[in-house]
């Protein structure tokens, strides 16, 4: 009888418990809409004399900004492309390869791809306006670059070059990119990506650049920011790593953050020092067989403590200007 009481008592308590559990924002959240101005423009760029005039004038009333900022992007022309500059887009799309990669690009992004991207984002955003009640959400687009910026953004546009995302083994990229960088240029990183871009719009760098501890609590903040939107996403895909590679710096984290504070880098002003705990490539003035970016993975083990311990605001996270009092707060000492 005591037995059976206890068993009742547990299950009313789980049952309790999974009731009184907060719900994810993102659970019941609409699709975001992602518009296919790739297929749109690409339409402008095979159609023939007669068809180009009336296409450029639907892509000018329904793309502006769009238009806007890629213009802006490949040719440094700041105002909505004239007819000379859409003479020019065009050139530029006709070349062979990027012509060929502009069809691929397109295959790859099926409107099944687009539909799963745009439920992952729909939920993303929902978490973050839970988070962040007064960020906006901006319109989505799909764009082709010629292998450039991974993200346009505009003043309330955001466009994934999806040319950047066909898959680590897409045969034009060994060409251009070396193999830490490919990792990261496949379909899982597109909603990471967005959503760090918008944050980092939103939410400007308003530190010291030339100071390591103030980039790695900003970078640390957007990254633990981006994992509160995706929370399956994995550690290895946030950070570009194969799972071996994040095993090893989980292994020498405090050996790490010793070589750091021996060598007085976290607070010496040097830019260019600061900037190599950032870059993708492999991290080999620190050790040999290290990933690159490893001062965003330091600044996310700082800023995830701190959050744990202080359960401060996103908002004042990703505002704050004191990135010591966030290495205080946190009492981060890997051993």
């Amino acid at each position: 009888m005591i037995r059976l009481f206890t068993a009742l008592l547990t299950l009313i308590l789980l049952t309790s418990a999974c009731r009184t559990s907060p719900a994810d924002p993102g659970a019941d959240a609409p699709p975001a809409e992602i518009h296919r101005f790739d297929r749109d423009f690409f339409r402008f760029v095979a159609s023939d004399s007669a068809h180009a005039p009336a296409l450029r004038d639907s892509l000018r009333r329904a793309y502006p900004e769009m238009l806007r900022i890629l213009s802006l992007a490949l040719f440094d022309q700041p105002d909505t492309p004239a007819v000379a500059t859409f003479d020019r887009l065009a050139d530029y799309y006709s070349e062979p390869n990027l012509h060929r990669l502009y069809r691929d690009a397109i295959a790859r992004y099926t409107d099944a791809a687009a539909d799963s991207l745009c439920t992952t984002l729909g939920a993303a955003f929902a978490r973050l306006h839970a988070d962040l009640p007064g960020l906006h959400t901006p319109d989505i687009c799909f764009h082709i670059s010629g292998l450039y910026q991974n993200i346009l953004v505009g003043d309330q546009l955001l466009s994934v070059s999806i040319d950047k995302y066909l898959g680590a083994d897409y045969p034009l990229y060994a060409d251009f990119f070396p193999p830490y960088a490919r990792r990261r240029m496949t379909p899982a990183h597109v909603a990471p990506d967005l959503i760090a871009a918008h944050l980092m719009a939103e939410y400007p760098f308003r530190g010291n650049e030339a100071i390591l501890l103030d980039r790695m609590i900003y970078e640390g903040a957007l990254r633990y920011a981006v994992l509160r939107a995706l929370p399956d996403l994995s550690l290895p895909t946030l950070m570009g790593w194969t799972p071996e590679e994040l095993h090893e710096v989980e292994r020498r984290e405090s050996d790490l953050w010793r070589l750091i504070i021996e060598r007085h880098a976290l607070y010496t002003p040097d830019r260019t020092a600061t900037a190599r705990y950032f870059l993708d490539r492999p991290s080999d003035f620190l050790s040999d067989k290290l990933p690159g970016r490893l001062g965003t993975w330091i600044g996310l083990r700082i800023v995830s403590r701190y959050m744990d311990r202080t359960h401060a605001p996103l908002d004042s996270l990703l505002r704050t200007t004191d990135a010591q009092s966030v290495l205080t707060a946190s009492k981060y000492r890997p051993r």
